[in-house]
């Protein structure tokens, strides 16, 4: 079956997710500071799929807010496993002049962890919780701006 599937590669036209054009657009982005603990590490996760010009055309800008639900309840009543659902809202703004915001859009990244035993290994297993659930809302917002560049879908 494998062998069938590639027998037409060939014929297939192979183009890249994004431009050239789009990278660069991309990389005018300038990542706002963000507040927090989990703001400085979101920014970093941005940074480091956006290598901003020295002459950035677009600011942007994050909003983080999670919430945590239960997931499993052990034999003597008490929460043994979580999840933290983290949602980002960003804001792209023109920073050539006009100050306008030419688009927003929200991300979301959730991951699970442990809440038995101690207290201290409980809260270092939400923090890399919410780390990971950050990583995958940074990720999930540089290819929507890259979607939003290569569509043009910006109100400017």
């Amino acid at each position: 079956m494998l062998s069938t599937a590639c027998a037409n590669m060939d014929n297939l036209e192979m183009t890249p997710l994004y431009s050239q054009a789009t990278v660069n657009e991309i990389n005018s982005v300038y990542v706002a500071s963000i507040d927090g603990q989990e703001g400085v590490y979101l920014h970093n996760i941005l940074q480091a799929g956006i290598d901003t010009s020295n002459d950035p055309k677009y600011r942007l800008q994050a909003d983080i807010s999670y919430t945590e639900k239960n997931l499993a309840i052990g034999n003597d009543s008490s929460i043994t496993r979580k999840k933290i659902d983290v949602n980002v809202d960003f804001v792209l703004v023109d920073i050539t002049g006009s100050g306008e915001v030419l688009t927003s859009f929200s991300t979301i990244g959730f991951a699970n962890y442990s809440s038995s035993g101690t207290s201290y290994l409980t809260e270092v297993s939400k923090k890399d919780a919410i780390r990971r659930a950050l990583s995958i809302a940074g990720q999930s917002a540089i290819l929507r701006l890259s979607y939003i560049f290569e569509n043009g879908i910006l109100t400017k």
